[in-house]
C-alpha cells in the first residue's frame, strides 16, 4: 500500500477506485466497504483508494470539544489495519478549517475526478462529505447520471 499525504504529484493511479471517510477505525462495515472496493477495482483492471483525514475533522470543527472525541484506533494503527486490506493506495489529508470549507462539488470534481481521476467511487449509505456535509450517497448517484 502506497501512503500518500496529498494530492499533488501522484504519479499515475491506474482505473481508480475511491472511497472516502474519517476511517477513525477499521472496523466490520469499513472492512465491507474495502471489500467492495478491492473487488470492484480488480474488475476494471484498476487499483483502490481510500482517502481518510488528520486530524479528525470534529477535532478541527470543533475544538473545544476535542478532548471529549474517543478514537477507536490511533493514526499509526489505524495505517497498519488499513495496509492488511489490499488497498493501492491511502491517501491521508491534512484537514483544516479552510479543507472543511470545500463544498460536496468541489471536492467530486476538483479532487475525485480530476485529481485522481476516479472510474468508480464508493460510500456507504449514510457517509456525508463536503462542506455542512452537504454531500451524500444520493448526490453522487444523481452526478452519476
Amino acid at each position: 500500500m502506497k501512503i500518500h499525504y496529498s494530492f499533488d504529484d501522484i504519479g499515475v493511479i491506474k482505473n481508480p477506485v475511491v472511497t472516502t471517510g474519517t476511517f477513525d477505525g477499521v472496523h466490520i462495515g469499513h472492512d465491507i466497504i474495502i471489500s467492495r472496493l478491492n473487488e470492484l477495482a480488480a474488475g476494471i483492471d484498476g487499483e483502490s483508494a481510500l482517502i481518510t483525514f488528520h486530524p479528525h475533522p470534529r477535532k478541527v470543527l470543533f475544538p473545544d470539544k476535542a478532548s471529549e472525541l474517543k478514537l477507536i484506533n490511533t493514526q499509526n494503527e489505524k495505517k497498519l489495519m488499513l495496509a492488511k486490506t489490499g488497498l493501492d493506495h491511502l491517501f491521508i489529508i491534512n484537514f483544516t478549517l479552510e479543507f472543511s470549507k470545500t463544498s460536496s462539488h468541489d471536492f467530486v470534481n476538483k479532487i475525485l475526478l480530476d485529481k485522481l481521476n476516479a472510474k468508480i467511487i464508493v460510500v456507504g449509505f449514510n457517509h456525508h462529505f463536503g462542506h455542512n456535509r452537504e454531500g451524500d450517497y444520493d448526490y453522487l448517484y444523481e452526478l452519476s447520471k
